[in-house]
């Protein structure tokens, strides 16, 4: 494969990433120019010109029960566990394994941020911390809500490592973000109580103790029952400022992000009148590490929903476009989202929960699937033209969601860092999208001698109607 370009997977989580290996010195002078997309155009780059596309676009993709079912069929075939499913006591030897697996020392060359290699060492100190032992000793599982956006990492540190790269965009110790709201089982403490091995429906690793509050599983079970919930369908949104109790003071929410709905009172609320804003209720960290839940304001001209978005086609492209031009942050880095993720925090607003990773999107049980991977490039090419927006096409390390389809062309919306295409001169260029980007499927280059379409390895369509 050619040295500029290559698709990775995440060697345990599976995150997406498009990224080129190359001389820090060709970094310097090819990265620098940034390659015009070819056939895009400024009409392109709003989401009514694809909607208005579309012949039926507000008709329902799954119905409420269908939506329901297709939940319950992740749950069945492991790639979510939601709060009620998981286990209550792990014995040592079980905890241990589950942490090897998460913090395991890659196989390949890592880097700090000025270059200098990991060592063996680094690792012992690392593995030290996080104070792992086996036994016979029962665990008991501990409770929290997450009060701010919080990293989870491989290991219990903030360093940031690279590969042969040495592209500080992709640390590689960087697993994903959870949002407010979201609750955790906590395992286990790093040997200076500054971390914490926690468990969510969709992911495990290491995050830091204060971006969340310990509280019981009845608090919790009782947060989730709210039946009314405000559901972030913005990109972010934030809190009302709040002079009087800063801990709900501006506090930036993101996209699928569900807080219960409180009643709006008679009295003031935080020192405003509650009738312009809604209350919900905010998980906030005390001095002591334990959860406080207080009432806070989100302003009604903000992005918000009450209940889920109906999920419809129109609704999907106008959520990723919120998105459009966002930084690449790979593991939820950067205050964004990768590929997998901006595809997963769309469909929150649904009220529809996925996988985190491409790989475990790729094979997870959707409604209709297409496993392409030993088709010719004749063969998927007919079937991509029969593409439907909302569609999700799979290449391996990386996944997009489908536009439309024009004069045989088809357009995708993706989270990408890297981009390589051949020009209409047959040019073979290299150099970065770098963010939420509109792009044709047909030019897109893994390598100088393979395309998109010639790795593609699934097509998924999350709806009732099948892939034809």
């Amino acid at each position: 494969m050619h040295k500029f370009a290559w698709i990775l997977r995440h060697s345990t989580c599976g995150l997406c990433l498009l990224m080129f290996l190359h001389s820090v010195s060709a970094a310097t002078t090819q990265l620098a120019v940034a390659i015009q997309i070819p056939m895009l155009t400024e009409a392109k780059l709003n989401g009514n010109f694809w909607i208005q596309q579309l012949a039926n676009s507000d008709q329902l993709l799954l119905t409420a029960a269908e939506q329901r079912q297709w939940q319950q069929q992740l749950v069945t075939a492991d790639f979510l566990h939601p709060f009620d499913t998981l286990k209550t006591q792990y014995s040592a030897n079980e905890l241990q394994a589950i942490v090897q697996k998460v913090s395991a020392i890659p196989s390949a060359p890592r880097f700090f941020a000025d270059g200098r290699a990991v060592t063996a060492e680094d690792y012992r100190n690392w593995q030290q911390q996080m104070a792992v032992s086996k036994g016979n000793t029962t665990i008991t599982v501990q409770y929290a809500l997450v009060t701010r956006r919080a990293n989870v990492r491989r290991f219990p540190t903030m360093e940031l490592l690279t590969n042969s790269s040495l592209d500080p965009d992709l640390d590689r110790l960087q697993e994903t973000a959870l949002f407010v709201g979201q609750w955790l089982q906590v395992l286990h403490y790093s040997q200076d109580r500054q971390w914490a091995f926690v468990v969510t429906e969709h992911y495990r690793g290491w995050m830091q103790v204060t971006d969340f509050a310990m509280t019981d599983r009845q608090t919790i079970t009782k947060f989730l029952a709210n039946p009314q919930r405000l559901t972030v369908t913005g990109a972010k949104v934030q809190t009302n400022v709040t002079p009087e109790l800063p801990s709900v003071s501006a506090v930036s929410l993101d996209m699928g992000v569900k807080l219960p709905l409180l009643p709006t009172p008679d009295t003031l609320v935080n020192g405003q009148h509650p009738s312009f804003s809604y209350v919900v209720q905010l998980p906030t960290r005390a001095a002591d590490g334990r959860l406080q839940l207080f009432p806070a304001l989100i302003a009604r001209h903000h992005d918000v929903q009450v209940a889920a978005l109906p999920f419809n086609q129109r609704q999907l492209i106008t959520q990723a476009f919120k998105f459009l031009g966002e930084r690449y942050g790979w593991g939820h880095g950067y205050q964004g989202r990768d590929c997998s993720g901006f595809i997963r925090d769309i469909y929150q607003t649904f009220g529809l929960n996925l996988p985190r990773n491409t790989a475990e999107q790729a094979k997870m049980p959707a409604p209709h699937s297409l496993d392409i991977s030993a088709w010719s490039v004749a063969g998927k090419l007919s079937q991509l033209k029969r593409s439907q927006s909302g569609d999700l096409l799979f290449i391996p390390g990386h996944v997009m969601m489908v536009l439309g389809v024009i004069d045989g062309e088809v357009w995708v919306i993706h989270d990408a860092n890297g981009l390589s295409l051949r020009t209409s001169d047959g040019q073979f260029v290299h150099s970065k999208l770098n963010g939420v980007s509109v792009t044709p499927l047909s030019v897109l280059m893994v390598s100088e001698t393979e395309s998109y379409i010639d790795v593609m390895t699934t097509i998924q369509r999350l709806s009732a109607q099948p892939l034809r």
